[in-house]
Order: C-alpha cells, then sequence, then structure tokens
C-alpha cells in the first residue's frame, strides 16, 4: 500500500484537486476499520496518510485481529449457549414424556 501511495502521489504531482479527491476517497475506505479512524486527520495528503500507516499498520492489524477473535469468541459462546439449551430442553420433554407414559401404564395397570 505504502508503494501505491507514493505512485499515486508522484503521478498526481501537478494534480492538486485530483490527489485530494484520491486522498478523500482513500480516507473513506479505510474509516471502514474503525481502529485506524482515531488516528487519520480529516484532510490528511496521500503522503500524510503513507506516513500514518507506516507508522500504525501493525499495531491496527493487531487491534483488528484481536476484536475478530473477541467477536468470534463470542458469537461461539452465543451459538453453544443456544444448542445446549435446545438440546436440553428436547432431553427434558422427552424424559417427560416417558415418565407420563409409564405414569399412565402404571395407573392403567392398577385398575
Amino acid at each position: 500500500m505504502s508503494e501505491v501511495l507514493d505512485r499515486l502521489n508522484e503521478w498526481l504531482e501537478d494534480r492538486p484537486e485530483l490527489q485530494s479527491s484520491i486522498a478523500a476517497w482513500v480516507r473513506a475506505m479505510l474509516r471502514n476499520w474503525p481502529e485506524m479512524v482515531q488516528d487519520f486527520q480529516k484532510e490528511a495528503s496521500l503522503q500524510e496518510i503513507k506516513m500514518m500507516m507506516t507508522d500504525h499498520w501493525e499495531a491496527w492489524v493487531q487491534k483488528r485481529e484481536a476484536k475478530v477473535r473477541q467477536e468470534s469468541l463470542q458469537e461461539g459462546i452465543k451459538k453453544g449457549i443456544e444448542q445446549g439449551l435446545e438440546q436440553g430442553l428436547q432431553k427434558g420433554l422427552q424424559k417427560g414424556l416417558q415418565k407420563g407414559e409409564a405414569l399412565a401404564l402404571q395407573r392403567l395397570l392398577a385398575k
């Protein structure tokens, strides 16, 4: 990404309006990573974006990975609880029906 931003900066050196537009687009794309938003200035140029990315990339990736792991863990726990409740309910109903049938047979035999 760093090389791409360098090339864009060179290519657009004499086109400041286009450079500004592309910088705005890059900032908008990077806003999809909430970990990055706090480090970006609203009007950062392509060169400033490159410098921020170079300085912070590893930290952003680590934050993103930690967030994804945490979300995955929470989703796994939620699904596990739901599945456990469903299985417990099914077993409970099954046992209840069996006991009910056994009681009904006992009553019939007792008569």
